[in-house]
């Protein structure tokens, strides 16, 4: 759990200390993917990848035995189009 609260904070420090962390792409196209350094964590999760660019896109964790993946729909992206172009 404050795995999660950190990645969802931007706590980098607390994400470096549990994960390996590798960082590509640009501001308005980025992809975080972290792999556990930690044997407690890596009994469950494999990795997680955050893919965005303003706003988080999507989100993919991979546990020892599942794949969860989550994506923004085609209406969602539209959604936050639009919010992107009114706060510009």
């Amino acid at each position: 759990m404050r795995t999660i609260q950190a990645m969802m904070l931007g706590d980098l420090s607390a994400l470096y200390s549990k994960f390996r962390v590798r960082a590509s792409g640009s501001p308005a196209r980025w992809c975080l993917k972290m792999t556990p350094d930690q044997t407690q964590i890596a009994q469950f999760i494999r990795g997680l990848q955050i893919d965005g660019g303003r706003f988080v896109q999507a989100v993919r964790i991979d546990f020892q035995h599942v794949e969860i993946a989550s994506s923004l729909s085609a209406e969602e992206r539209r959604l936050m189009a639009l919010a992107e172009a009114r706060s510009q």
